[in-house]
Protein backbone atom coordinates (compact mmCIF):
# COMPACT_ATOMS: atom_id res chain seq x y z
CA UNK A 1 0.00 0.00 0.00
CA UNK A 2 2.84 2.36 0.91
CA UNK A 3 4.53 1.53 -2.41
CA UNK A 4 1.36 2.44 -4.32
CA UNK A 5 1.20 5.80 -2.52
CA UNK A 6 4.80 6.57 -3.45
CA UNK A 7 4.06 5.66 -7.11
CA UNK A 8 1.00 7.93 -7.13
CA UNK A 9 3.04 10.79 -5.64
CA UNK A 10 5.76 10.30 -8.27
CA UNK A 11 3.22 10.55 -11.07
CA UNK A 12 1.81 13.77 -9.61
CA UNK A 13 5.34 15.17 -9.36
CA UNK A 14 6.07 14.41 -13.02
CA UNK A 15 2.79 16.04 -14.09
CA UNK A 16 3.64 19.06 -11.99
CA UNK A 17 7.10 19.38 -13.54
CA UNK A 18 5.61 19.13 -17.05
CA UNK A 19 3.05 21.78 -16.22
CA UNK A 20 5.75 24.07 -14.87
CA UNK A 21 7.86 23.46 -17.99
CA UNK A 22 5.06 24.69 -20.25
CA UNK A 23 3.55 27.37 -18.07
CA UNK A 24 6.35 29.09 -16.15
CA UNK A 25 9.77 29.12 -14.59
CA UNK A 26 11.94 26.86 -16.77
CA UNK A 27 13.51 29.53 -18.98
CA UNK A 28 12.06 27.96 -22.17
CA UNK A 29 8.47 29.03 -21.87
CA UNK A 30 7.57 31.30 -19.01
CA UNK A 31 3.89 31.55 -19.89
CA UNK A 32 4.33 34.77 -21.89
CA UNK A 33 5.13 33.14 -25.23
CA UNK A 34 2.30 33.29 -27.80
CA UNK A 35 2.14 31.85 -31.30
CA UNK A 36 -0.50 32.42 -33.98
CA UNK A 37 -0.78 32.29 -37.77
CA UNK A 38 -2.05 34.88 -40.23
CA UNK A 39 -4.42 32.23 -41.68
CA UNK A 40 -6.13 29.18 -40.24
CA UNK A 41 -7.48 28.07 -43.64
CA UNK A 42 -5.59 28.12 -46.96
CA UNK A 43 -6.19 26.86 -50.49
CA UNK A 44 -3.34 26.38 -52.96
CA UNK A 45 -2.61 24.39 -56.08
CA UNK A 46 -0.30 21.48 -56.83
CA UNK A 47 3.18 22.84 -57.55
CA UNK A 48 2.39 26.29 -56.15
CA UNK A 49 4.09 27.73 -53.06
CA UNK A 50 2.51 30.11 -50.58
CA UNK A 51 3.75 31.34 -47.21
CA UNK A 52 2.14 31.27 -43.80
CA UNK A 53 3.25 34.04 -41.47
CA UNK A 54 3.75 33.15 -37.81
CA UNK A 55 3.13 35.88 -35.24
CA UNK A 56 5.26 34.99 -32.22
CA UNK A 57 6.03 36.90 -29.04
CA UNK A 58 8.86 37.24 -28.08
CA UNK A 59 9.81 37.50 -31.75
CA UNK A 60 13.12 35.66 -31.30
CA UNK A 61 11.41 32.48 -30.10
CA UNK A 62 12.54 29.43 -32.09
CA UNK A 63 9.78 27.68 -34.07
CA UNK A 64 9.31 24.30 -35.72
CA UNK A 65 7.06 23.74 -38.77
CA UNK A 66 5.50 20.37 -39.63
CA UNK A 67 3.05 18.90 -42.16
CA UNK A 68 0.59 16.20 -41.14
CA UNK A 69 0.95 14.59 -44.60
CA UNK A 70 3.96 15.36 -46.75
CA UNK A 71 2.41 13.50 -49.69
CA UNK A 72 -0.13 16.37 -49.86
CA UNK A 73 2.00 19.40 -48.92
CA UNK A 74 5.42 20.16 -47.46
CA UNK A 75 6.53 23.14 -45.40
CA UNK A 76 9.99 24.56 -44.70
CA UNK A 77 11.33 26.33 -41.62
CA UNK A 78 10.12 29.69 -42.95
CA UNK A 79 6.49 28.62 -43.34
CA UNK A 80 6.67 28.24 -47.13
CA UNK A 81 4.12 25.57 -48.15
CA UNK A 82 4.23 23.72 -51.47
CA UNK A 83 1.29 21.69 -52.76
CA UNK A 84 2.22 18.12 -53.76
CA UNK A 85 -1.09 16.34 -54.47
CA UNK A 86 -4.80 17.09 -53.99
CA UNK A 87 -6.26 16.72 -50.52
CA UNK A 88 -6.35 18.30 -47.08
CA UNK A 89 -3.36 18.63 -44.76
CA UNK A 90 -2.70 20.32 -41.42
CA UNK A 91 0.30 22.62 -41.14
CA UNK A 92 1.48 23.17 -37.54
CA UNK A 93 3.91 25.71 -36.13
CA UNK A 94 5.15 25.14 -32.58
CA UNK A 95 7.69 26.41 -30.11
CA UNK A 96 10.68 24.10 -29.66
CA UNK A 97 9.30 22.77 -26.39
CA UNK A 98 5.95 22.08 -28.06
CA UNK A 99 4.01 24.01 -25.47
CA UNK A 100 2.61 26.67 -27.84
CA UNK A 101 1.19 25.73 -31.24
CA UNK A 102 -0.91 27.13 -34.06
CA UNK A 103 -2.47 25.27 -37.00
CA UNK A 104 -3.69 25.94 -40.53
CA UNK A 105 -5.81 23.52 -42.57
CA UNK A 106 -4.57 23.57 -46.17
CA UNK A 107 -6.60 22.32 -49.14
CA UNK A 108 -4.45 21.40 -52.13
CA UNK A 109 -6.20 21.53 -55.50
CA UNK A 110 -5.34 19.95 -58.84
CA UNK A 111 -6.51 22.10 -61.75
CA UNK A 112 -7.54 20.50 -65.06
CA UNK A 113 -8.06 22.82 -68.04
CA UNK A 114 -9.38 21.82 -71.47
CA UNK A 115 -8.00 23.08 -74.77
CA UNK A 116 -8.69 22.33 -78.43
CA UNK A 117 -6.28 19.40 -78.70
CA UNK A 118 -5.66 18.26 -75.14
CA UNK A 119 -5.80 19.33 -71.54
CA UNK A 120 -3.49 20.69 -68.88
CA UNK A 121 -3.26 19.16 -65.42
CA UNK A 122 -1.42 21.33 -62.91
CA UNK A 123 0.19 23.20 -65.81
CA UNK A 124 1.42 20.09 -67.69
CA UNK A 125 -0.05 19.57 -71.17
CA UNK A 126 -1.51 16.20 -72.20
CA UNK A 127 -2.08 16.00 -75.96
CA UNK A 128 -5.04 14.11 -77.46
CA UNK A 129 -5.56 13.42 -81.14
CA UNK A 130 -9.05 14.84 -81.58
CA UNK A 131 -11.18 17.96 -81.36
CA UNK A 132 -12.12 18.38 -77.70
CA UNK A 133 -15.22 20.13 -76.34
CA UNK A 134 -15.82 18.67 -72.86
CA UNK A 135 -13.89 17.65 -69.73
CA UNK A 136 -14.66 15.66 -66.58
CA UNK A 137 -12.52 14.14 -63.84
CA UNK A 138 -13.72 11.33 -61.59
CA UNK A 139 -11.82 9.07 -59.18
CA UNK A 140 -8.49 10.02 -60.70
CA UNK A 141 -9.59 9.33 -64.29
CA UNK A 142 -9.71 12.05 -66.94
CA UNK A 143 -12.58 12.07 -69.44
CA UNK A 144 -12.68 14.33 -72.50
CA UNK A 145 -15.43 14.52 -75.11
CA UNK A 146 -15.58 15.82 -78.66
CA UNK A 147 -15.20 14.34 -82.11
CA UNK A 148 -12.72 13.19 -84.69
CA UNK A 149 -12.82 13.33 -88.46
CA UNK A 150 -12.94 10.68 -91.12
CA UNK A 151 -10.54 11.75 -93.85
CA UNK A 152 -9.64 15.09 -92.25
CA UNK A 153 -6.75 16.08 -89.95
CA UNK A 154 -8.00 16.08 -86.36
CA UNK A 155 -6.67 19.52 -85.51
CA UNK A 156 -8.50 21.46 -88.25
CA UNK A 157 -12.08 22.66 -88.27
CA UNK A 158 -14.30 22.30 -91.38
CA UNK A 159 -17.03 24.81 -92.22
CA UNK A 160 -19.88 22.43 -91.47
CA UNK A 161 -20.74 19.27 -89.55
CA UNK A 162 -19.74 16.80 -92.28
CA UNK A 163 -17.38 13.94 -91.36
CA UNK A 164 -17.62 14.44 -87.59
CA UNK A 165 -17.81 11.40 -85.36
CA UNK A 166 -18.86 11.80 -81.71
CA UNK A 167 -16.60 10.14 -79.18
CA UNK A 168 -14.96 10.52 -75.81
CA UNK A 169 -11.57 9.68 -74.39
CA UNK A 170 -10.87 7.93 -71.10
CA UNK A 171 -7.32 8.74 -70.02
CA UNK A 172 -6.52 9.37 -73.68
CA UNK A 173 -8.12 6.19 -75.09
CA UNK A 174 -10.88 6.93 -77.61
CA UNK A 175 -14.36 5.42 -77.29
CA UNK A 176 -16.79 5.99 -80.18
CA UNK A 177 -20.44 6.93 -79.55
CA UNK A 178 -23.28 5.44 -81.62
CA UNK A 179 -25.34 7.40 -84.15
CA UNK A 180 -27.41 6.61 -87.23
CA UNK A 181 -25.45 8.30 -90.00
CA UNK A 182 -21.86 8.61 -88.77
CA UNK A 183 -22.20 12.38 -88.50
CA UNK A 184 -22.36 13.50 -84.88
CA UNK A 185 -20.63 15.55 -82.21
CA UNK A 186 -20.14 15.21 -78.46
CA UNK A 187 -20.04 18.55 -76.67
CA UNK A 188 -19.69 18.70 -72.86
CA UNK A 189 -19.86 15.88 -70.37
CA UNK A 190 -20.12 14.82 -66.74
CA UNK A 191 -19.61 11.66 -64.68
CA UNK A 192 -22.10 10.78 -61.95
CA UNK A 193 -22.23 7.62 -59.82
CA UNK A 194 -19.81 5.93 -62.18
CA UNK A 195 -21.93 6.67 -65.28
CA UNK A 196 -20.69 8.80 -68.17
CA UNK A 197 -23.13 11.39 -69.56
CA UNK A 198 -22.22 13.26 -72.75
CA UNK A 199 -24.20 16.05 -74.43
CA UNK A 200 -24.25 16.55 -78.18
CA UNK A 201 -26.04 16.08 -81.44
CA UNK A 202 -26.30 13.76 -84.42
CA UNK A 203 -27.50 14.13 -88.01
CA UNK A 204 -30.49 11.90 -88.80
CA UNK A 205 -30.22 12.62 -92.54
CA UNK A 206 -32.66 15.54 -92.40
CA UNK A 207 -31.91 17.56 -89.27
CA UNK A 208 -29.34 17.98 -86.55
CA UNK A 209 -30.93 16.29 -83.51
CA UNK A 210 -30.37 17.06 -79.82
CA UNK A 211 -29.29 14.10 -77.73
CA UNK A 212 -27.08 12.87 -74.95
CA UNK A 213 -25.34 9.56 -74.36
CA UNK A 214 -25.63 7.71 -71.06
CA UNK A 215 -22.86 5.12 -70.78
CA UNK A 216 -22.75 4.96 -74.57
CA UNK A 217 -26.52 4.69 -75.12
CA UNK A 218 -28.00 7.56 -77.13
CA UNK A 219 -31.04 9.36 -75.65
CA UNK A 220 -32.98 11.74 -77.93
CA UNK A 221 -34.37 14.97 -76.49
CA UNK A 222 -37.73 16.19 -77.87
CA UNK A 223 -37.76 19.46 -79.81
CA UNK A 224 -40.15 19.00 -82.72
CA UNK A 225 -39.21 20.17 -86.22
CA UNK A 226 -35.86 21.79 -87.00
CA UNK A 227 -32.23 21.58 -85.98
CA UNK A 228 -31.30 21.18 -82.33
CA UNK A 229 -28.40 20.30 -80.09
CA UNK A 230 -27.29 19.98 -76.47
CA UNK A 231 -24.37 22.16 -75.36
CA UNK A 232 -23.95 21.22 -71.68
CA UNK A 233 -25.10 18.55 -69.25
CA UNK A 234 -25.00 17.72 -65.54
CA UNK A 235 -26.58 15.06 -63.34
CA UNK A 236 -27.73 15.69 -59.76
CA UNK A 237 -29.40 12.93 -57.69
CA UNK A 238 -29.96 10.90 -60.87
CA UNK A 239 -31.81 13.80 -62.51
CA UNK A 240 -30.39 14.68 -65.94
CA UNK A 241 -30.17 18.40 -66.70
CA UNK A 242 -29.20 19.54 -70.19
CA UNK A 243 -29.08 22.90 -71.95
CA UNK A 244 -29.01 23.69 -75.64
CA UNK A 245 -31.01 25.16 -78.50
CA UNK A 246 -33.37 24.26 -81.33
CA UNK A 247 -34.97 25.72 -84.44
CA UNK A 248 -38.66 26.56 -84.35
CA UNK A 249 -41.08 27.68 -87.06
CA UNK A 250 -43.87 29.42 -85.16
CA UNK A 251 -43.54 30.86 -81.66
CA UNK A 252 -46.30 32.91 -80.04
CA UNK A 253 -47.70 33.63 -83.49
CA UNK A 254 -44.37 35.01 -84.77
CA UNK A 255 -43.06 33.23 -87.86
CA UNK A 256 -39.34 32.59 -87.66
CA UNK A 257 -37.02 31.11 -90.25
CA UNK A 258 -35.84 27.63 -89.38
CA UNK A 259 -32.28 29.00 -89.31
CA UNK A 260 -33.02 30.78 -86.05
CA UNK A 261 -32.43 29.01 -82.76
CA UNK A 262 -34.21 29.08 -79.42
CA UNK A 263 -32.26 28.49 -76.22
CA UNK A 264 -33.74 26.01 -73.76
CA UNK A 265 -32.98 23.46 -71.07
CA UNK A 266 -34.31 19.99 -70.30
CA UNK A 267 -34.95 18.29 -66.96
CA UNK A 268 -35.23 14.54 -67.42
CA UNK A 269 -36.36 15.18 -70.99
CA UNK A 270 -38.92 17.92 -70.29
CA UNK A 271 -38.03 21.07 -72.22
CA UNK A 272 -38.19 24.64 -70.87
CA UNK A 273 -37.66 27.52 -73.32
CA UNK A 274 -35.54 30.43 -72.17
CA UNK A 275 -35.86 33.32 -74.58
CA UNK A 276 -39.43 32.35 -75.50
CA UNK A 277 -41.76 31.50 -72.63
CA UNK A 278 -45.35 32.33 -71.67
CA UNK A 279 -44.28 33.95 -68.40
CA UNK A 280 -41.53 36.14 -69.84
CA UNK A 281 -41.71 38.99 -72.39
CA UNK A 282 -40.21 38.30 -75.79
CA UNK A 283 -37.26 40.63 -76.12
CA UNK A 284 -34.69 38.93 -78.35
CA UNK A 285 -35.05 36.08 -80.79
CA UNK A 286 -32.36 33.55 -81.59
CA UNK A 287 -29.74 34.61 -84.10
CA UNK A 288 -29.30 32.43 -87.20
CA UNK A 289 -26.28 30.17 -86.84
CA UNK A 290 -24.89 29.50 -90.32
CA UNK A 291 -22.22 27.16 -89.02
CA UNK A 292 -23.41 24.22 -86.96
CA UNK A 293 -20.14 24.30 -84.97
CA UNK A 294 -21.18 27.72 -83.64
CA UNK A 295 -23.93 26.00 -81.68
CA UNK A 296 -21.33 24.58 -79.31
CA UNK A 297 -20.62 28.14 -78.22
CA UNK A 298 -24.11 28.06 -76.72
CA UNK A 299 -25.53 28.10 -73.26
CA UNK A 300 -23.71 26.66 -70.23
CA UNK A 301 -25.26 25.00 -67.21
CA UNK A 302 -25.08 24.66 -63.41
CA UNK A 303 -27.54 23.25 -60.87
CA UNK A 304 -27.65 24.15 -57.18
CA UNK A 305 -30.32 23.47 -54.54
CA UNK A 306 -32.77 22.32 -57.20
CA UNK A 307 -32.43 25.51 -59.25
CA UNK A 308 -31.23 25.51 -62.85
CA UNK A 309 -28.64 28.17 -63.74
CA UNK A 310 -27.79 28.80 -67.38
CA UNK A 311 -25.55 31.39 -69.02
CA UNK A 312 -25.25 32.45 -72.62
CA UNK A 313 -25.80 35.02 -75.30
CA UNK A 314 -28.97 35.94 -77.14
CA UNK A 315 -28.84 37.51 -80.56
CA UNK A 316 -31.71 38.96 -82.51
CA UNK A 317 -33.65 41.92 -83.74
CA UNK A 318 -34.71 44.50 -81.21
CA UNK A 319 -38.54 44.59 -80.93
CA UNK A 320 -38.58 48.36 -81.57
CA UNK A 321 -36.57 48.17 -84.78
CA UNK A 322 -34.82 46.05 -87.35
CA UNK A 323 -31.24 46.29 -86.11
CA UNK A 324 -29.41 43.31 -84.63
CA UNK A 325 -28.72 43.28 -80.91
CA UNK A 326 -26.98 41.01 -78.45
CA UNK A 327 -27.75 40.29 -74.83
CA UNK A 328 -25.43 38.48 -72.45
CA UNK A 329 -27.27 37.09 -69.48
CA UNK A 330 -27.77 34.27 -67.07
CA UNK A 331 -30.99 32.65 -65.94
CA UNK A 332 -32.10 31.21 -62.64
CA UNK A 333 -34.66 28.72 -63.85
CA UNK A 334 -36.40 30.96 -66.43
CA UNK A 335 -35.82 34.38 -64.85
CA UNK A 336 -33.11 36.30 -66.74
CA UNK A 337 -30.40 38.64 -65.40
CA UNK A 338 -28.52 40.92 -67.80
CA UNK A 339 -24.75 41.21 -67.55
CA UNK A 340 -23.86 43.99 -70.04
CA UNK A 341 -23.48 47.44 -68.50
CA UNK A 342 -23.34 50.95 -69.91
CA UNK A 343 -22.41 51.14 -73.59
CA UNK A 344 -20.15 48.07 -73.45
CA UNK A 345 -21.06 44.80 -75.13
CA UNK A 346 -20.26 41.55 -73.40
CA UNK A 347 -19.99 37.86 -74.20
CA UNK A 348 -20.40 35.24 -71.49
CA UNK A 349 -19.18 31.67 -71.08
CA UNK A 350 -19.30 29.27 -68.16
CA UNK A 351 -21.36 29.54 -65.00
CA UNK A 352 -21.08 28.11 -61.48
CA UNK A 353 -22.73 28.67 -58.11
CA UNK A 354 -20.95 28.82 -54.76
CA UNK A 355 -22.37 29.90 -51.39
CA UNK A 356 -25.55 31.08 -53.14
CA UNK A 357 -23.57 33.43 -55.37
CA UNK A 358 -23.64 33.19 -59.16
CA UNK A 359 -20.27 33.31 -60.96
CA UNK A 360 -20.17 33.82 -64.74
CA UNK A 361 -17.04 34.03 -66.91
CA UNK A 362 -16.86 36.21 -70.00
CA UNK A 363 -15.47 39.31 -71.64
CA UNK A 364 -16.60 42.78 -72.56
CA UNK A 365 -15.78 45.15 -75.41
CA UNK A 366 -15.23 48.77 -74.49
CA UNK A 367 -14.61 49.94 -78.05
CA UNK A 368 -17.50 48.21 -79.79
CA UNK A 369 -19.35 51.43 -80.58
CA UNK A 370 -16.28 52.92 -82.29
CA UNK A 371 -16.32 50.15 -84.89
CA UNK A 372 -13.24 48.32 -83.60
CA UNK A 373 -13.24 44.58 -84.30
CA UNK A 374 -14.61 42.47 -81.45
CA UNK A 375 -11.50 40.39 -80.89
CA UNK A 376 -9.04 43.28 -80.79
CA UNK A 377 -10.14 44.94 -77.57
CA UNK A 378 -11.88 42.25 -75.58
CA UNK A 379 -11.23 42.29 -71.85
CA UNK A 380 -11.50 39.13 -69.80
CA UNK A 381 -13.75 39.44 -66.79
CA UNK A 382 -16.21 37.60 -64.60
CA UNK A 383 -19.35 38.51 -62.75
CA UNK A 384 -20.45 37.70 -59.22
CA UNK A 385 -24.19 38.28 -58.94
CA UNK A 386 -24.06 40.76 -61.89
CA UNK A 387 -21.10 42.72 -60.45
CA UNK A 388 -18.29 42.70 -63.02
CA UNK A 389 -14.67 42.06 -62.01
CA UNK A 390 -12.07 42.86 -64.68
CA UNK A 391 -9.07 40.58 -65.30
CA UNK A 392 -6.92 41.59 -68.29
CA UNK A 393 -6.90 41.88 -72.07
CA UNK A 394 -8.34 38.58 -73.27
CA UNK A 395 -11.30 36.21 -72.97
CA UNK A 396 -12.47 34.43 -69.82
CA UNK A 397 -14.37 31.29 -70.81
CA UNK A 398 -14.84 28.67 -68.06
CA UNK A 399 -15.08 29.19 -64.29
CA UNK A 400 -14.89 27.14 -61.08
CA UNK A 401 -14.83 28.03 -57.39
CA UNK A 402 -13.10 25.98 -54.68
CA UNK A 403 -12.70 27.25 -51.14
CA UNK A 404 -11.61 30.87 -51.28
CA UNK A 405 -10.23 30.57 -54.81
CA UNK A 406 -11.89 31.45 -58.12
CA UNK A 407 -10.43 29.67 -61.16
CA UNK A 408 -11.04 30.89 -64.71
CA UNK A 409 -9.64 29.49 -67.97
CA UNK A 410 -9.29 31.46 -71.17
CA UNK A 411 -6.96 33.31 -73.51
CA UNK A 412 -4.99 36.54 -73.19
CA UNK A 413 -2.96 39.00 -75.24
CA UNK A 414 0.19 40.81 -74.19
CA UNK A 415 -1.07 44.08 -75.69
CA UNK A 416 -3.73 45.47 -78.02
CA UNK A 417 -1.27 45.57 -80.91
CA UNK A 418 -0.22 41.94 -80.38
CA UNK A 419 -2.32 39.54 -82.46
CA UNK A 420 -1.15 36.38 -80.66
CA UNK A 421 -3.60 34.74 -78.28
CA UNK A 422 -2.13 32.59 -75.51
CA UNK A 423 -3.91 30.04 -73.29
CA UNK A 424 -3.97 30.82 -69.58
CA UNK A 425 -5.97 30.66 -66.39
CA UNK A 426 -6.56 33.10 -63.58
CA UNK A 427 -6.55 32.26 -59.86
CA UNK A 428 -8.20 35.02 -57.83
CA UNK A 429 -7.29 37.43 -60.62
CA UNK A 430 -3.64 36.33 -60.93
CA UNK A 431 -2.90 35.18 -64.48
CA UNK A 432 -0.90 32.00 -65.08
CA UNK A 433 0.23 31.07 -68.58
CA UNK A 434 -0.27 27.58 -70.02
CA UNK A 435 2.46 26.14 -72.24
CA UNK A 436 3.73 22.82 -73.58
CA UNK A 437 2.53 20.03 -75.81
CA UNK A 438 1.26 20.86 -79.29
CA UNK A 439 0.06 24.25 -78.12
CA UNK A 440 -3.65 24.57 -78.57
CA UNK A 441 -6.23 27.21 -77.84
CA UNK A 442 -8.97 27.60 -75.29
CA UNK A 443 -12.13 28.65 -77.12
CA UNK A 444 -15.80 29.03 -76.29
CA UNK A 445 -16.29 25.66 -77.98
CA UNK A 446 -13.25 23.90 -76.51
CA UNK A 447 -13.20 24.92 -72.88
CA UNK A 448 -13.65 23.53 -69.41
CA UNK A 449 -12.05 23.74 -66.00
CA UNK A 450 -12.24 21.14 -63.23
CA UNK A 451 -10.77 21.63 -59.77
CA UNK A 452 -10.09 18.47 -57.75
CA UNK A 453 -9.39 18.74 -54.03
CA UNK A 454 -9.66 15.12 -52.88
Amino acid sequence: MKEQKWTFCAILAIIGIAAVACDSGNGINNGNVTVSLDKNIMTLEVGITETLVANVNPNDTALLWTSSDETKAVVNNNGRITGISPGKVKITVATVDGCQTAECVVTVNSVYILGTNGYWVDGVKVDIDGALLGLAVSEGKVYTSGYYRIGYPSDTYPDDGIYRKACYWLDGNRIDLPDETGNSCATRMTVSNGKVYIAGWYNDGNYIRACYWEDGQKVDLPVGTGNSMVTDITVINNIVYAVGCYGKLNIAGIIIDNGYVINCYWVNGTRYDLNFSPDSPIDYIGYPQNNISDYSRGFRLAVSDGKVYTSGNLYGRHPSGGYMMTQSKYYINRVSYHLASGSSVSYVGGITVSNNKVYVAGQFYLDWTSGVSRGTYSYACYWIDQERINLSLGEAISIAVSGNKTYISGMYKESRSNSEWKPCFWVNGERRELVGGKGGRITHSSSGIVVVSE
